[in-house]
């Protein structure tokens, strides 16, 4: 048996508690970087990981630089269509991306349940402009998850699944080759855009390394500058139809701007007055405890750090929240009142403002047990019914 073969095995290891895990922990827990490396040999995860370490290239530019100093990369084709089909994987951004996210030492960013569950019943996302597009750093997974507020996303390769959580890479780039080309009217004096690779994951169905992933490249230039973060995605979407370098569907962008969306509203509640960013870092703790213990303690300390990992956990107070009747005083049937995002005035003469979230507020009776108080989403390929 090849080594190969008995890393497909592992992939399609049928363990439920690794599928809500952030994904770069499930690629951890999997053997990713073992993967690739007897796909591609010692030498080309070398190359690849040297190269990775680049943030003013995109992925698939890096594949080609690499492929030219070592060929054997090109085998990386063989992980998205292996002939057995025993890896499910859709393409290659489930190998890509955390290989990108453990060279540059990423962190996850993980939102509160509750909190996931009210920015879905809040207003913005997509409308809000571009520059608010801010990453806390430059390699970043926000998990959104088990239940990702509703969202759903499809992928070809496993259906419609639950939005799980998302890469995020921040490059800086110069508009001087056949991709870049189409944007440079956005571009500032230099040429200079900022391109953001954004991979959406969904929860896995069948086995813990059966994701579904939905990808895109949105290129942001200084010439944007009031566009809103919709605006950008489909004007990126035109530009990549029109140059044939995607076929993506209607229903594939709106899912991809769905995701986009939530993305926004994470990334603005960081900003927010009152939320918290709290370091939750329990798989160090443990892998330092895991050193100190004798044998028989190992096994059980082995199994609770496969489950384990280190992230931001993302926050808000909601001592605020709050119930409350009708406007004229009547009861009305329980709804949510869409929350918000404004800038709220303050400082001398109110000229300075200031980002705030206006929570979402149950009005009328109570919501029963058991109710759902939240929206779910679906956005699936018009030729595949929803599973």
């Amino acid at each position: 048996m090849t080594a190969y073969t008995d890393f497909a095995q592992q992939l399609t290891r049928t363990d439920p508690a690794l599928y809500d895990l952030p994904h770069p922990k499930v690629a951890r827990v999997l053997g990713v970087m073992p993967i690739l490396s007897s796909v591609v040999g010692e030498t080309g995860l070398l190359i690849l990981t040297d190269l990775f370490k680049d943030l003013t290239k995109p992925k698939g530019q890096i594949i080609n630089e690499a492929a030219a100093i070592f060929p054997s990369v090109r085998k990386l084709e063989d992980l998205s269509s292996t002939p057995d089909g025993r890896i499910n994987v859709a393409g290659l951004q489930g190998f890509l991306c955390p290989l990108r996210f453990f060279v540059n030492e990423g962190r996850i960013f993980e939102v509160e349940k509750r909190l996931d569950e009210l920015l879905v019943v809040t207003d913005i996302g997509s409308s809000a402009p571009i520059e608010y597009f801010r990453l806390p750093f430059r390699e970043t997974y926000f998990h959104f998850g088990a239940n990702a507020g509703g969202l759903r996303i499809y992928a070809k390769t496993v259906g419609t699944s639950v939005l799980l959580g998302c890469y995020v890479t921040e490059l800086n780039v110069i508009a001087n080759t056949p991709e870049t080309e189409p944007f440079k009217r956005w571009a500032g004096p230099n040429g200079a855009l900022t391109c953001f690779e954004v991979t959406l994951v969904s929860r896995p169905i069948r086995t813990a390394a059966d994701h579904g992933f939905a990808f895109i490249r949105v290129y942001v230039g200084p010439e944007m500058e009031g566009m809103s973060v919709e605006e950008v995605l489909r004007l990126n979407f035109d530009i990549y139809e029109a140059e044939g370098a995607s076929e993506a569907s209607s229903a594939e962008r709106a899912q991809i701007i769905q995701g986009v969306t939530h993305l926004v509203k994470v990334l603005l509640q960081i900003n927010v007055e009152g939320t918290e960013l709290r370091d939750e870092n329990e798989e160090t703790a443990l892998a330092t405890r895991l050193k100190a213990v004798g044998s028989k303690k190992q096994a059980k300390l082995e199994r609770r750090l496969e489950r384990t990992y280190d992230h931001i956990l993302i926050s808000h107070d909601f001592t605020r929240t709050h119930r409350s009747e009708g406007e004229s005083g009547r009861t009305v049937r329980g709804h949510w009142r869409r929350g918000h995002f404004r800038h709220q005035p303050y400082g001398p003469g109110r000229t300075l403002t200031k980002l705030k979230w206006i929570y979402p507020v149950w009005v009328g009776e109570a919501p029963q047990d058991g109710e759902r108080t939240t929206k779910d989403y679906t956005i699936r390929a018009t030729d595949k019914p929803e599973s």
